[in-house]
């Protein structure tokens, strides 16, 4: 059990690095505000809601085609469903 925390603590922070260094990449860019091919997630919110928008906006992106949704997010399609599920999205 405790592996398992610190294995989620550690991949949390590495996704957490990572997202920020794409936002604060993106703030250096001049980004073109009618692409929607790029979500803003705000500081400060839990890592389940940044799961629920990332996967809803993902959702979005590929006409809630569920297979696409989870090779884009680079999850199997079972894991997706169980998300859509645990986070109550509708479709």
């Amino acid at each position: 059990m405790k592996n398992q925390i610190e294995n989620i603590k550690r991949l949390s922070h590495e996704l957490t690095t990572e997202l920020l260094k794409l936002h604060f990449a993106n703030d250096t860019q001049i980004i073109d505000k009618n692409q929607t091919d790029y979500i803003t997630i705000p500081l400060g919110i839990s890592f389940n809601d940044m799961n629920k928008i990332i996967i809803e906006n993902t959702l979005k992106h590929f006409n809630n085609n569920q297979s696409k949704t989870a090779k884009s997010l680079g999850i199997g399609r079972v894991t997706l469903y169980r998300h859509i599920k645990d986070y109550d999205i509708k479709i």
